[in-house]
């Protein structure tokens, strides 16, 4: 990662899109690059109802995120 001129950080939070925006925000990120699962179908079976990437998109506001 630090190859790359990135760095590890963490944090706590409700839930991950709420976390990876606040670290973004805080960071002052302009954009998010995720990857879109092809099992999201799996994860509303069992009682997921939104994706990472569509909380992402939809609680973003003044960062662009683009899900691959």
């Amino acid at each position: 990662v630090k190859l790359l001129g990135g760095e590890v950080v963490s944090t706590q939070s409700d839930s991950v899109a709420e976390g990876i925006l606040l670290l973004a925000e805080q960071y002052g990120v302009s954009q998010i690059v995720v990857g879109k699962s092809q099992h999201e179908s799996f994860l509303q079976k069992i009682g997921i109802k939104r994706s990472l990437p569509h909380e992402l998109v939809h609680q973003s506001k003044g960062i662009d995120v683009n899900v691959i």
